[in-house]
C-alpha cells in the first residue's frame, strides 16, 4: 500500500510529459529480471526472496530487542540458512521416495493446530506475527514434508530388540513385568517409543549423510551483502560444497 501511494505521488510530481513516456514504453516493456537465486541444493533452487519471506516467519518467534542487534541477525540468518539447507535436502529425498503431503492431509493438520487454541486465538496469532495463513500454511506443508522424510528413512529402520523392550518395560511398567504380561498395545506403544529415541539419536550423522548427497551451492556474494560482511569472508559455513 505505501508503495503504490509512494508510486502515484512521484508521477504527479514528474509532470503529464514523464506519465506520458511511461505509458508509451508499457506495450513493449522488457520482461523483470529473474529473482536472485540464493541457494542451490541438487535441483532445487530458493531464491533471496523465498528465503527472507521464510526468515520473516522464523523471526516471529524472536523477541522484537534481539531483533535490532546487528551480530544477533547475522546468527539468526545463518541458523536459518542452514535449516533452509537441509529443508531441500529433505525435500529432494522426498522426491527420490516418492513422498508428497496431499491436501487432506495439510488441511486435517491444520485443523490439528487450530484446535489447540482458542475461538479467534490462530486468526490473532497470526496477525500480531504479521504472517499469512497461506504462509503459514505452506510452512506447515514443508514440515509436514520433512516429518515424512524422516519416519520413512530413520525411524522405520530404527529396530527394538526383545532385550530393549524389557528394560522399556521394567522401567515404565513395572506391573506389567513383574506379572510378566503386556497388552499387545502397550508394547507397540514401547517399541514406537524405543525407535523415536533411537532416531532422534541418530538424526545428525543422517541428516549429514542427505546433505552429502546432493550439491550445495550458495551465492557468496549475494550472501555477503544479506549478511553485511564483506564478499570475500568466509562466515561460518563454507558457501559452496560440491558433494558427490
Amino acid at each position: 500500500m505505501t508503495l503504490d501511494l509512494t508510486l502515484i505521488l512521484i508521477l504527479i510530481l514528474a509532470g503529464a510529459g514523464a506519465v506520458g513516456l511511461l505509458a508509451a514504453g508499457c506495450g513493449n516493456r522488457s520482461a523483470p529480471p529473474e529473482p536472485a537465486v540464493l541457494i542451490r541444493v541438487g535441483e532445487a533452487e530458493m531464491t533471496m526472496t523465498e528465503f527472507n519471506r521464510s526468515l520473516d516467519i522464523a523471526l516471529t518467534a524472536y523477541p522484537y530487542e534481539i531483533l535490532g542487534r546487528p551480530d544477533r541477525m547475522r546468527q539468526l540468518r545463518m541458523r536459518h540458512l542452514e535449516e533452509m539447507i537441509e529443508r531441500m535436502a529433505l525435500a529432494q529425498r522426498a522426491g527420490e521416495l516418492g513422498l508428497g503431503v496431499s491436501e487432506e492431509e495439510l488441511a486435517a493438520a491444520a485443523d490439528h493446530l487450530r484446535a489447540g487454541y482458542p475461538e479467534g486465538g490462530f486468526e490473532a496469532a497470526l496477525l500480531e506475527s504479521a504472517v499469512t495463513y497461506p504462509a503459514w500454511l505452506a510452512e506447515l506443508s514443508a514440515r509436514l514434508l520433512m516429518e515424512k522424510v524422516a519416519q520413512k528413512d530413520l525411524v522405520e529402520r530404527m529396530t527394538a530388540t526383545d532385550a530393549e523392550i524389557a528394560d522399556e518395560v521394567a522401567r515404565s511398567r513395572p506391573q506389567a513385568a513383574a506379572e510378566a504380561r503386556l497388552a499387545p498395545a502397550d508394547r507397540a506403544e514401547i517399541i514406537r517409543g524405543i525407535r523415536r529415541r533411537k532416531a532422534e539419536a541418530a538424526y545428525g550423522e543422517w541428516i549429514d549423510g542427505l546433505r552429502g548427497r546432493y550439491s550445495i551451492e550458495i551465492d557468496a556474494a549475494l550472501w555477503a551483502k544479506m549478511q553485511g560482511t564483506p564478499a570475500n569472508m568466509q562466515s561460518d559455513t563454507d558457501m559452496s560444497e560440491e558433494k558427490n
